[in-house]
């Protein structure tokens, strides 16, 4: 079984922050722990952190036909 890896994007976005394209649960936490933001209020896209960890491989259970 793989390893899940993860990306990081800016909230309200798609696109990973540069390094963060392919990352594991340690890496995610090291970097979330040095540059998360908590924002006091929700922002443009409802959320009240700077930084969002997003799922790389999820790993789907097949469905039976």
């Amino acid at each position: 079984m793989a390893e899940q890896l993860y990306k990081i994007t800016l909230s309200g976005t798609l696109d990973p922050v540069e390094g963060c394209e392919s990352l594991t649960e340690e890496q995610v936490n090291v970097f979330l722990a040095e540059n998360q933001v908590h924002f006091d209020e929700p922002n443009e896209a409802q959320d009240t952190v700077k930084y969002i960890v997003m799922v790389l491989n999820p790993e789907t259970p097949e469905i039976p036909e």
